[in-house]
C-alpha cells in the first residue's frame, strides 16, 4: 500500500485505508521498521506527526513479489464466473461502508 501511494502516510492514513485499528497499524509498523522495510520520519509540515516511508528493500521486495501475487489472483478467479466475481465486489463494497459508517 505504502508503495501505491506514492508518497509517505500517516499511520493514521494507512488504519483508514487498510480498515483496521491504528494501534493494530503501530504494531505492524514496529515490526516493519525493525526489518528495515518502513521507516517513521517527522512530517515536514507538522513535526508533531509522523509519516511512514517505504525503504528501497521493501519496494524491491514489492516488484519480486507483486507479479506472482497477482498471476496466483488470476488463476484462483479464472474459476469465477464474471456474475459472481460481481457480487462479491457489491457484497465487499456494502462491507467496507458499513464498516466505514462504524463511529
Amino acid at each position: 500500500m505504502l508503495d501505491g501511494a506514492g508518497e509517505p502516510l500517516s499511520p493514521t492514513e494507512i488504519a483508514r485505508r487498510l480498515i483496521v485499528t491504528t494501534a493494530s497499524v503501530t504494531s505492524l509498523l514496529d515490526t516493519l521498521e525493525r526489518r528495515g522495510l518502513v521507516e517513521r520520519r517527522a512530517d515536514p509540515a507538522d513535526r508533531r506527526r509522523l509519516l511512514v516511508a517505504i525503504t528501497p528493500p521493501a519496494q524491491d521486495l514489492v516488484r519480486q513479489y507483486v507479479p506472482e501475487v497477482v498471476a496466483l489472483q488470476g488463476t484462483v478467479m479464472n474459476g469465477i464466473s464474471e456474475e459472481d466475481r460481481q457480487q462479491l465486489i457489491a457484497v465487499l463494497t456494502r462491507i467496507r461502508e458499513a464498516i466505514a459508517a462504524v463511529p
